[in-house]
Formats: C-alpha cells, structure tokens, sequence
C-alpha cells in the first residue's frame, strides 16, 4: 500500500553558504550568490503560503547558520504553517537551539549523516562534525518530527553503509535514507562515483543489516538508484515527492516552481521496462560517467485477465486451493450450479481473491468466440447472491449491461470538453460521433497520439480534421500549456513509462486544465469446456500490450504525489461497477490558485501541435 499523503511542503532556498565543506556538494558552484535578506525571505514564505504549503523546508546551503532562522520560523507559524529544515544538523546539536526551533513549530528536519565518524568527518571535511550531527539527532528524536538521517552513497563509505543501519537502530522514529551520489556542483571527480551496481549492492547490505535490527520498511529509503538494480528499492523510492514537496525556490528564482526531476532520466533501454513505475531512473551525470550498460530492465506484457474452466470433480475442495475456486449459478451443471477453477500462473493467490472478492471482477463468457472484442454483447457480470446462507464462492450472472454505465461516466465529461484537447492513445474512438459534432461546430481542436491508429481517426486525420502524430507519448515534447484538456482513455496500463509520459502531458496542459484518465483493473473469465482449445492457441499479444494492471487510487495518489493535481472525480471498481474506473484531475496548485508553468519539456521529438504558449 503506498504511504499516506504527507504534510503539503515547499523548499525555500536561503542561501548557500554552508559550514561543511562536503567533497560531493551539489551547490558549490551556487556558493557566492547572495543570500535572501530576511525581507525576501519573509515574502517568499507568504508566496509559500499562498500556493497552499502547509509547510516550509528551509534549505541551501545550511539554512541553520542565519542569525533571522527563529524569525523565519516565527512568520510561517503566523500564517497557519509549520517548518522544516533540509540540513547538516551541527547547529541542531546544541539544545538550547534545538528546543527554540521545536517550541516555533519544527516539524520536519532532513539531517545528513554519511557514515561513522572517522568516515563522515573525512566527507565532510570537518573534524568533529560527526558528533555534532549525531547530538542534533539525539535532540530531535521523540519529538513527533519527521526525521530523516540521510547519507549520501559515494566509493570511500560503501563498506561503512552497514554501520549506518547501527545508529539508526538506536532511534525509534528515524528514517535511513541513501541517495546515489549526483555528478554535480563539486562531485565531478570520477573517483568520488561507485559504479552504480556495486554502490546497489552496498546498499542492500546496509538494509539487510537493518532489517536484521528490526527496522521496518517504512523507516528506511533509497533514492538516486534505478530500480532495476534492486528488487526492493522500488518499495523503498525516497524522493522528495515521497516527503511532500510540491514546489521549490532556489535563491535566484523568481517564483516557486514545480519539482520536476529534469537532473534525474530513464535513458532509452527504460523504455517498456515494467520493474516499477516508480523509478524515475538516474542522475543524468551517472550515466555519462558509466553509460546504461549496469541497467537491467525487464520487458514484457502482462495478463489483465484469468480463465475459469468447469471442473469434473465430486469434491473440488479437496483437489486444489480454494483461492482458485469458483461456483457459478448457470443452466449446466446439477441444481444449476457448475464448480469452476482457475490454473493461472499469471496472478498471485492474494490477486487472485482481491480480483474475485474485494472487487468482484468476474464475468461469464455466453458466446464461443475465443477473443473478446465487445464486452456488453460476449459478457454478463457475476455477482455475490444476497440471500444469507449461501456459499461466498457462489456468483449469478445478471441480465443487464453494467458496462454502459462506466461508459457514460466518460462520455459525461468528454460532452462538457472544449478548446485544444489532446488524446494518448486514442485507440477505436469509442466516442467518435461525439467528437464529429464538436469537431463540426468548431468546440473542440483534438490532436491524438498513438503508434498504432486505427482506420477512424486515420480517416479524420487525411480530411484535415484532426492531428494524428503516430509514435508513443515518451518520445514527444509539446510547447507548454499547448492545451486545455488531455485524454488517457484506456492507455495508461499501456504507458512504457508513465514519469516520462505524464510529465510531458502535464508540461502540455494548461494551468486549470483537466487529465481525464480512465483505465480497467484485471478480471476473472468463466468459459465454457469448449473455448478452452481454442483460448489457449491464441498468441501472445505483441507491441501494445497491458505493463500494469493499476486502479484508481494507486494511480490518483502517484499523480497526486508527483505533480501539481487536485482531484475533481472519481470512479472506482466495486462488486457493483464494471472493471473500468476513471479520474478526473485538475491541474492546479493544492490551495486552487495557479502558478507558473516550467515542466521540462521531455524526450526528444518536437512536432507541430496546435496551440501557442502558455499565457497563465
């Protein structure tokens, strides 16, 4: 399950000036701009608190050396926020200073901390300073903070890693993070940089010692690594969208911007690469340094859907797992009811009862073609009886289309849509005489985007109506704010990498412009004896297969989490609902109010679209 939402939280660069001298420090070259005054600094946090920051993260350099830091944290607790500091933690090792900050409303403190002392004091370049952190710490911990211990992962400490999960076993509320090494600012030198496989494998040592220690999963993270290198690390992604950031100023900025990740990439090798969603790659640095040759993505479709065949034996229960298992109420088995099983390979056992019993996505087949190509004719919903008594593997087909309503859930919202609309994946154009009459009274300006087309938008394209670029979304850039709403309809399971993917779209979309993202969750097929044949000599797809099998709320809470977005509507799957759930996300600041587009524009390919730049 993912994490819940953290605090809402925007990073305020202060200044660069730092009492360490970190041999990796990425803002070295940053060190003799000015800092803010504390007017400047005073207005950027009310700019804080007027895009909807519930708090502020004081950075640099080392935000603890100003002289107005209590000040500071005085005015964010006037608007309603609390603060955090993203920091060495020397500063923070003296108690007087510490209990200042706390009783001001200190809420958050990312400390860094690189391993033992001989170690950190030698990466910092400060003798001492190991002490100092370790007793800011100490300072901090059972205060209710969220507290980070943060070491940066680079070739001198790989072996000290372990001793990290140590320390951090004396803390009952502390977060180990390791984050890979970013070639930036002072960290040019090769010599600094592990090669990425070995620096995973150190990391997997430390977090093997830490689990050994009784630390949980969610006290510990990895950031900076591709998740390829680890099977856990994409559990443990520890970024700054996982800690509630949503924006972020550095000193010479003249507003809060999005956070992007434009330092960070998923070279082409990525592409397709099902691991995790999640992983956002590596730093653009490490791969000019070691090229892709260490990533190892994995490819492949996977199944969005298992069969049920009828079973022969007396007593099914005592022949195979009852997780498998199914009894439905049909005219061909004794007192209607017909014992199915499942031999599935391509679902868990836990996937198989979610599918079957927490989202009741199960249908039965009642015609004989082995492919399905329209759902409401070729399949009937199997629904739980209500009558008390009765065994909870029985299901009943019911006799009525369910499909029709999730489908007018989409054309609703589609019906209410004008201006530049682009579509990912626009597939058979299930709402194309829709679209013909908005494209007649000149509504709607529609451009689609898909490597495969198929013959009704092919056709609208060669009249001149609408834009048809044929290539996947990753590879295209658009100019920002080219348009007013955009379209996944059934194409984000689909997506090679949905970071890449829902940037661009997003760099694309006007501020207060919707994403309108509808997709399917897997389902169990009760077919008949006979299908059984010719189901299984079907190929498997190729190309546009599914990557995922994603619901609603797994996908509302990464958008959520990665870009600017509130949540207008929200379909999910129920035993009641057909298998297809839709969101409907605006793309907006959290507080509602707007502010300035500077998505990156992504991948490499620059086509002519429609629309001039953004105006917000």
């Amino acid at each position: 399950m993912p994490r819940p939402l953290p605090r809402r939280r925007a990073i305020l660069k202060l200044a660069y000036a730092c009492n360490n001298g970190c041999v990796f420090c990425h803002s070295a070259d940053q060190k003799q701009l000015t800092g803010l005054t504390t007017d400047e600094a005073m207005s950027r946090i009310r700019e804080a608190a007027d895009i909807g920051a519930e708090s502020v993260l004081f950075s640099g350099g080392e935000p603890t050396l100003r002289k107005d830091l209590l000040e500071l944290a005085a005015a964010c607790r006037e608007l309603g926020m609390r603060f955090g500091l993203i920091t060495n933690g020397r500063m923070l090792g003296y108690a007087p200073l510490a209990r200042r900050l706390l009783d001001c409303g200190l809420e958050y403190a990312y400390l860094s901390l690189h391993g033992p002392a001989e170690t950190h004091d030698r990466l910092v370049r400060v003798p001492g300073a190991f002490a100092q952190t370790l007793a800011a710490a100490r300072n901090l911990t059972g205060r209710g903070l969220d507290l980070t211990l943060a070491a940066v992962v680079v070739a001198e400490n790989l072996e000290a890693l372990p001793l990290l999960a140590d320390l951090s076993a004396t803390f009952a509320d502390v977060r180990l993070k390791f984050t890979l090494v970013e070639p930036k600012g002072a960290a040019l030198d090769a010599s600094l940089h592990p090669e990425p496989r070995q620096a995973a494998g150190a990391v997997r040592a430390a977090l093997n010692r830490a689990s050994r220690l009784g630390i949980p999963l969610s006290r510990l993270g990895v950031d900076g690594f591709p998740h390829c290198l680890d099977a856990g690390f994409g559990d443990l992604q520890d970024d700054l969208h996982s800690h509630g950031v949503f924006a972020i100023r550095e000193v010479d900025e003249a507003s809060f911007f999005p956070i992007d990740y434009g330092n960070m990439v998923r070279p082409e090798i990525c592409r397709g690469c099902r691991r995790s969603d999640a992983c956002k790659g590596t730093w653009r640095g490490t791969l000019a340094l070691f090229g892709d040759k260490f990533l190892e993505p994995r490819y492949g479709g996977i199944s969005n859907s298992f069969n049920y065949f009828p079973m022969e034996e007396a007593d099914p229960t005592e022949v195979i797992d009852s997780h498998r298992l199914l009894l439905v109420r049909d005219e061909h088995g004794p007192e209607g009811l017909t014992w199915y099983a499942t031999d599935t390979g391509d679902f868990s056992p836990d996937e198989i009862v979610r599918i079957r019993d927490d989202l009741g996505q199960l249908y039965l087949q009642v015609d004989d073609e082995p492919l399905l190509t329209d759902f409401p004719r070729q399949l009937r919903k199997l629904m739980s009886p209500d009558s008390a008594g009765r065994s909870p593997l029985v299901r009943t087909p019911v006799d009525y289309d369910i499909f029709s309503e999730a489908e007018r859930a989409v054309f609703e919202v589609i019906e209410n849509l004008s201006g530049n609309v682009l579509d990912v994946g626009c597939g058979d154009l299930r709402f194309l005489s829709l679209l013909e009459r908005k494209l007649d009274v000149g509504e709607m300006r529609y451009t689609a985007v898909d490597p495969c087309p198929g013959p009704e938008i092919r056709r609208l394209a060669a009249e001149g109506r609408v834009t048809l670029i044929e290539s996947p979304i990753e590879a295209l850039r658009f100019r920002r704010g080219s348009f007013d709403h955009v379209l996944l309809l059934r194409s984000h399971n689909h997506l090679a990498d949905p970071w890449t993917a829902y940037s661009g779209i997003l760099g694309a979309l006007r501020w207060q412009g919707t994403l309108l993202v509808v997709d399917n969750v897997a389902f169990g097929l009760v077919r008949h004896s006979r299908l059984r044949s010719a189901v299984n000599a079907i190929p498997a797809a190729r190309g546009f297969e599914h990557l995922r099998n994603d619901d609603s709320a797994t996908v509302a809470n990464r958008l959520c989490r990665w870009f600017p977005l509130t949540l207008v509507k929200r379909r999910d799957v129920t035993p009641a609902t057909a298998n297809q759930w839709l969101l409907l996300l605006r793309k907006q600041w959290p507080s509602g109010t707007s502010g300035q587009d500077t998505y990156p524009a992504l991948g490499g390919m620059t086509p002519p679209l429609p629309g001039g730049p953004d105006e917000s």
